[in-house]
């Protein structure tokens, strides 16, 4: 184990960018990669036979509707949690005043990414947390959109 540490310090001495790109970037975008790179494809690790969303139009529509926000709401998140760090002031501005439970699937969020960054980013372990992603996503989202939106009565 030594051995790999510290060749992996030698390398990423040689190039620190391209390291710290990787483990700040690149291994947390490849975790939170709709498609599972590991797996069949798309949503599904393991192949299969059979599967509603292969032959029921409600099933087909759900996957549809889910990959069609699945980024916005990533995007949403990470939002969240640059405001949540930085600016924690302007989510009050936007009404998120109850911040609780958001905050801690956040918490949940970060500590898992953090960990599959430092070792390795399978996506199969993501799964069960990516239900997080929606209600920290769209709230803010939905907030923002409503506080702004002059028809819902911005002030």
């Amino acid at each position: 184990m030594e051995k790999i540490l510290s060749h992996l310090w030698e390398k990423t001495k040689q190039d620190p960018w391209t390291y710290l790109t990787w483990y700040a970037v690149g291994k947390p975008a490849t975790l939170w990669e709709w498609s599972l790179l590991e797996g069949q494809g798309d949503i599904f690790l393991y192949p299969v036979l059979g599967t509603p969303y292969y032959d029921n139009r409600l099933f087909q529509f759900t996957r549809s509707l889910s990959l069609f926000i699945y980024y916005p709401v990533v995007l949403s998140t990470l939002i969240y949690l640059g405001l949540r760090l930085l600016r924690p002031a302007w989510l009050d501005r936007i009404g998120l005043k109850d911040r609780f439970r958001l905050d801690l699937m956040l918490g949940v969020l970060v500590y898992f990414t953090v960990f599959h960054s430092l070792l390795s980013p399978y996506q199969r372990y993501s799964i069960p947390f990516r239900i997080l992603l929606f209600p920290i996503g769209l709230g803010l989202l939905l907030k923002a959109v409503a506080r702004l939106s002059p028809v819902c009565g911005a002030r």
